[in-house]
């Protein structure tokens, strides 16, 4: 009896072995699973970030976002700056002599837009595209340089995610909408609802659906007041209001100047390049092989020689460079009073309060320009200084103003507590 529950014993040991058809089974060997743990970021914010982008589903195939590296302690309250470019101080290069040309906003963005904030020109970020995510932070878009509208509002939808409080410095978009009959089309979802402030330029009836959508004006060029290389751009300070250096009106030897293309299609440019040859000493091409009216700086210098300076619309709005430039000149500006039913005052102020109508020529008729011209310097040397003056001072003052408002707002709303 013993033998044979031993053999039996036996038999279930060789059936648990060889199974019923004869074959051996091999006992299954213990895999180790390799748990895949996420690479540390080496920032809080960052990992906190992406754990929430993971629940959103905002995380993995169709999306590549990259994380900004952390700032050191003591820069932790500033604003950051991310330009969405590959190089905003190389935004293009001029045919023949390869000369980089910086993105036309960098100068007066840093000048005047971002002058009361904690920003440093030197922690500046070049992010090729819109992947880049920082908290805190100020992101210059320029249309159709970096990427695509629909990445861009990808992009605000992370930041939200993420529960952080950003700034969309939104730039060179005159196509936001088309106009049809006297209305305004929007053609383009930037995600503005997202974003906690956001400043642009060129202004659009749309925008006033928007409590944080705040228009500024296009400023002058970079390299307008001077030619600097990336590393000397990146210690200087922020610009002066000081127009001491400005020539009065009564030490120039010229009318009137214009710089710019008359295409066969500008109708209005080619209507005040008209009006303007009616008047002597117009000034349309260097004298000087020295000074590259092509370029900002060059064209500055040409403008200091001129009294006044025409600054007619653009494509898509009045605003354009001509207009900041002419008036950091020192030069009268006559600017185009046509092409949006109030534009100038929604610009300026209220037309009957704003110093700005008194002092700037508003154009509904370029033919009539040289009959007000005329009139102008028949009030003598000393009046028209003394308009240049109220000029330069109301310019001034309204570029502080635009300094001060995006200041209170973002440190109200974006920076950490205490800056």
């Amino acid at each position: 009896m013993g033998r044979l529950r031993l053999g039996i014993c036996s038999l279930a040991a060789l059936l648990a072995l060889h199974g019923a058809d004869g074959h051996v089974l091999r006992k299954p060997k213990k895999r180790h699973v390799q748990q895949h743990k996420e690479e540390d970021l080496k920032d809080p914010w960052a990992n906190q970030c992406r754990e929430k982008l993971k629940a959103a589903g905002q995380w993995g195939k169709g999306y590549h976002w990259k994380f900004a590296p952390p700032l050191p302690e003591k820069e932790k309250r500033d604003l950051r700056t991310i330009w969405m470019l590959d190089n905003p101080h190389c935004f293009k290069k001029t045919p023949g002599s390869g000369r980089c040309v910086p993105t036309p906003e960098r100068d007066f963005t840093f000048d005047w837009l971002l002058r009361d904030l904690p920003v440093k020109r030197s922690s500046m970020l070049k992010a090729a595209g819109c992947q880049l995510l920082a908290p805190n932070a100020a992101f210059m878009y320029n249309n159709g340089a970096s990427c695509t509208d629909v990445e861009l509002k990808k992009l605000a939808t992370a930041l939200k995610t993420c529960e952080t409080k950003s700034v969309l410095f939104h730039f060179g978009d005159a196509s936001y909408s088309s106009i049809k009959g006297h209305q305004f089309i929007q053609q383009h979802d930037f995600g503005y609802e997202d974003w906690t402030l956001v400043v642009r330029t060129y202004f659009n009836p749309l925008f006033d659906r928007y409590n944080h959508v705040m228009t500024v004006p296009l400023g002058y060029s970079s390299n307008f007041w001077e030619e600097a290389g990336e590393e000397v751009w990146k210690k200087a300070a922020p610009r002066d209001a000081s127009y001491a250096k400005v020539p009065k009106i009564t030490a120039r030897n010229n009318t009137w100047a214009f710089f710019g293309s008359v295409e066969k299609h500008e109708l209005s440019r080619q209507k005040m390049l008209t009006a303007m040859k009616l008047i002597d000493r117009g000034l349309t091409k260097s004298p000087d092989p020295k000074l590259d009216a092509t370029r900002p700086v060059g064209m500055h210098k040409l403008l200091q020689k001129a009294m006044f300076c025409p600054a007619p619309a653009g494509l898509s709005s009045p605003d354009t460079n001509r207009f900041a430039e002419a008036i950091e000149s020192g030069c009268f500006p006559l600017v185009d009073g046509t092409m949006m039913q109030n534009y100038w005052e929604r610009f300026a102020g209220h037309e009957k309060l704003s110093p700005f109508f008194k002092l700037v020529k508003m154009v509904n008729d370029w033919q009539a320009v040289p009959d007000y011209i005329e009139t102008q310097l028949k009030l003598g040397g000393r009046q028209l200084n003394h308009e240049q003056q109220d000029m330069l001072k109301w310019w001034t003052d309204y570029k502080r103003m635009l300094a001060k408002q995006i200041a209170t707002y973002v440190r109200a709303k974006v920076l950490p507590k205490g800056k």
